[in-house]
């Protein structure tokens, strides 16, 4: 479940809903924000649109989510996004997404306890004072931010791309959305 959200947004978000419940934004129907939904809608509109599915992306997304902000992830790509890498998640990484409300199981991962660099016959190496680091699969990574974001209410856009941007919003394949906030956490893209 995800954390509470601010009280006051929330009730001024019911103070602004119609005789049929949609939420009236600025003379028009915004459409309730659903992680169910497939694509996007006509004249759609959003307080934070996120350009970009993967850890970034996903914990903005679930983060906005908390303050009560409806909250639309789009991406090119579909989960699983594979990379062939493991994250090394710092001790201050895991305490951030467990405020966010991800954790992980001690069969989802390895813990670390320090950190250590080789070059040649040099090294370096420190341990972590504020507890274990964790390393895991960024497949797993991904599927509990994913999940998570889900349950929080954020709609998740896959195999969609931004085809525009103008100063009201975004074009979803064609589609104009128009967004309050974009963020960028498209990576190299």
């Amino acid at each position: 479940m995800c954390l509470a959200i601010s009280r006051n947004y929330e009730q001024r978000r019911a103070a602004s809903r119609d005789s049929s419940g949609r939420v009236q934004r600025n003379g028009y129907n915004a459409h309730p924000t659903s992680a169910k939904s497939k694509g996007a809608g006509v004249d759609e509109k959003t307080d934070v649109l996120i350009v970009g599915g993967g850890p970034a992306g996903l914990a903005a997304g679930i983060a906005a989510r908390k303050y009560g902000f409806r909250v639309i992830i789009v991406d090119a790509a579909a989960p699983q996004i594979v990379k062939a890498c493991r994250e090394g998640l710092l001790p201050d990484t895991v305490e951030a997404l467990a405020r966010l409300g991800i954790s992980f199981l001690p069969s989802e991962g390895s813990a670390l306890r320090g950190i250590r660099f080789l070059d040649g016959e040099d090294s370096g190496q420190a341990y972590f004072p504020a507890g274990p680091a964790i390393g895991v699969r960024r497949t797993t990574l991904h599927q509990k931010m994913v999940d998570h974001a889900a349950d929080c209410g954020v709609r998740l856009l896959w195999r969609t791309h931004v085809t525009g941007l103008n100063g009201k919003g975004v074009f979803l394949d064609g589609t104009q959305v128009y967004a309050r906030w974009i963020i960028g956490a498209d990576g190299a893209n």
